[in-house]
């Protein structure tokens, strides 16, 4: 694993040990193909659950954002606010 990789899932696992009980959240990850940790949202209570995901997560293949966008998106529920935090260990294609 690559050190933006690992930059990436310290800053997930650090959101997720400081949720609020009243928060509600997924995940999504993105490479080849696009993954979600659940079906719909998850109450803070599931975030150990969610942290044990993220640590069997691996790096690999290219990345799909437009597909992970959509899916995360999928997930908003009107009249609740929503933060959408978007975390990649890809780099810029060179200029």
């Amino acid at each position: 694993m690559g050190e933006k990789y690992q930059q990436a899932q310290q800053a997930l696992e650090y959101i997720l040990d400081n949720l609020n009980l009243e928060d509600r959240f997924n995940l999504v990850t993105f490479s080849t193909g696009v993954e979600a940790f659940a079906p719909g949202l998850r109450p803070a209570s599931r975030s150990e659950e969610a942290l044990a995901w993220v640590s069997g997560l691996r790096a690999e293949g290219s990345t799909d954002i437009n597909r992970a966008l959509l899916e995360a998106v999928s997930f908003v529920e009107p009249g609740r606010p929503t933060y959408l935090i978007f975390l990649t260990d890809g780099l810029p294609p060179p200029a």
